[in-house]
């Protein structure tokens, strides 16, 4: 038995929300309140801790961390700006890698950014054949929503001069029609999914070990739970594996997709193992949907919106005598619709009847819902399909819904009404730019305030690898909301410091399915908890992890 106490509780309880002390034993939560009761249940032979002052939160629950892919991509080639600010940098890693495998293996980079690179373009595949001249390349944006490709890589993957881009997908072509390389969002898939299980052939015990070390940099930043958003029949197999042979600490909720890529409709998936299957530890989640694409988002607006838009890129243009204004607004093509509206963006829908149907079926099927949708047209086709299937079963788990980055003010009571639950990204703040984000009139971005105003449940994540997983930062930026260059971005969506700790442990383990077993300090839950050098909700999230424990272990010391 291990008593804490001489320190600040918060145990994220409604109606108990402080205590001043608890005991665990067994890994489980024993006694929170009082500290002569808690001693008095604790017993004379216990442990007591001296916390000193510090403050014990519960463990960190990361709702939406694709744990797989980023576990399976730190073993491939860093192209991340900090490390190949150049084309010339990017490539020379590619080809130095290249030297070190067999040919005809896959070489596999990762986290390239346009935007960081000095050239602000693309790699061409015949750039990446010159440096690979012998191997199959597959060079993966920091998004997972595009990649380049070398012309071995497309082979493999059946993708030519003749081969029509997927539904929801661009093979993006050159003057004379041939691919150049450059894969955005479902066209990516068959080159993924080819590196992807050849990765996984060769590299099976290297991905467990890695995971463990990955497990330990969670664990030093206060992460004790994570929902992975994009669980392939491989993945799930090699879960299990590593689980049954007591080589998994972390707990995971496995949100599955199918095998041929996480951007496919997973209708597939629907014969396999459904919705709350498995151990505590490793239970099968929703299923994921994807309505829009990642930096291709769907967004719609009318023309007096545009206007507006057009007219604040010109005067940003004007005000930092730069064409970067220009070149953010033009990233997604306007079409005109049959609704008089200017869309642009990737739907992975034709309409709303084919949501519908596949929220359907996998509804019938066991399946809760968990839907990715970031511009306020996917998160339209998201909403019809929600209204459709709990119109026809009531007793519907809460479906989720990933990001809502981008919505409209008339969505949020619709989202309400479908008793949703919104699991956002407040690490995206710290990630935006003016120059990246164009004017978008009428839409409300990262609205956080105005969904917990509507009645939306909210749960706080990371969406790692995207981004790093941080949650002490990212609680202070759902507070500060200050973006990458400076700026305030929408001060009036800010949230308070009480709110934003219940996003990444109460309300993420309730959007998690788990609130019955973590997610607050209480008698019978899991002993997963956080010890902070200083009291959150008072230094704004400036406080450190001091110690992780983990199922009444401590995973995590920090010893300076």
């Amino acid at each position: 038995m291990r008593v804490l106490l001489h320190g600040r509780i918060r145990t994220l309880v409604d109606q108990a929300p402080e205590a001043e002390a608890l005991a665990y034993e067994r890994g489980r939560l024993v006694a929170v309140g009082r500290e002569e009761a808690v001693l008095a249940a604790a017993g004379p032979g216990a442990q007591v801790v001296d916390l000193d002052g510090r403050t014990v939160v519960p463990g960190f629950v990361d709702a939406h961390h694709h744990l797989a892919l980023a576990v399976l991509y730190q073993g491939t080639v860093d192209c991340r700006g900090t490390v190949a600010p150049t084309l010339v940098d990017l490539l020379a890693r590619l080809q130095a890698t290249a030297a070190t495998v067999p040919p005809g293996a896959w070489v596999v980079g990762s986290g390239y950014d346009v935007w960081q690179l000095a050239e602000r373009r693309h790699p061409t595949r015949e750039e990446l054949d010159a440096a690979c001249p012998h191997h199959p390349v597959l060079l993966m944006h920091f998004s997972f929503h595009e990649c380049v490709a070398n012309s071995q890589a497309l082979e493999l993957a059946g993708i030519g001069r003749s081969t029509p881009d997927p539904p929801a997908g661009y093979i993006v072509r050159g003057r004379r029609g041939e691919p150049t390389g450059h894969l955005r969002e479902t066209a990516l898939s068959p080159v993924e999914t080819l590196a992807r299980q050849s990765l996984l052939a060769r590299d099976t015990e290297a991905f467990a070990a890695r995971l463990r070390t990955y497990e330990d940099r969670l664990f030093a930043r206060g992460i004790t739970r994570v929902a992975d958003p994009t669980v392939s029949p491989g993945f799930e197999r090699l879960y299990r594996e590593i689980h049954a042979a007591g080589r998994m600490r972390i707990p995971v909720l496995m949100m599955p997709i199918c095998e041929g890529g996480y951007l496919v409709h997973p209708w597939e998936r629907l014969d396999g193992i459904p919705t709350g299957e498995g151990p505590e530890e490793l239970r099968v989640g929703p299923l994921k949907l994807f309505m829009d694409g990642g930096d291709n988002c769907a967004v719609c607006m009318s023309a007096g919106q545009v206007l507006s838009a057009s007219l604040q890129t010109l005067a940003r243009a004007v005000a930092q005598r730069s064409l970067a204004p220009f070149r953010a607004a033009r990233r997604g093509r306007l079409r005109l619709g049959r609704d008089l509206r200017l869309h642009s963006g990737v739907t992975y829908y034709r309409d709303a009847a084919g949501a519908r149907e596949m929220a359907r079926r996998a509804v019938e099927r066991g399946f809760g819902l968990a839907i990715h949708a970031m511009g306020n047209e996917g998160l339209g086709l998201a909403l019809e399909a929600l209204e459709e299937v709990r119109a026809r079963h009531r007793d519907l788990p809460p479906p989720r819904i990933e990001h809502a980055m981008m919505v409209e003010p008339t969505q949020l009571q619709r989202l309400a009404d479908v008793g949703a639950s919104v699991v956002v990204q407040p690490g995206f703040l710290g990630a935006l730019t003016e120059e990246g984000l164009p004017p978008l009139p009428g839409l409300q971005v990262l609205a956080f305030r105005s969904m917990r105003d509507a009645g939306l449940r909210l749960a706080g994540s990371s969406d790692a690898p995207v981004l790093e997983a941080m949650p002490l930062e990212e609680m202070r930026q759902a507070m500060t909301r200050q973006t990458q260059d400076g700026n305030t971005l929408g001060a009036d969506e800010a949230l308070d410091a009480a709110t934003v700790l219940a996003l990444y442990t109460r309300e993420a383990a309730r959007a998690c399915g788990c609130l019955d077993v973590t997610g607050t300090l209480e008698p019978g839950k899991r002993a997963d908890l956080v010890i902070l050098s200083e009291d959150p909700l008072e230094t704004r999230f400036e406080t450190r992890v001091v110690e992780t424990v983990l199922r009444g272990e401590t995973v995590f010391r920090r010893e300076d």
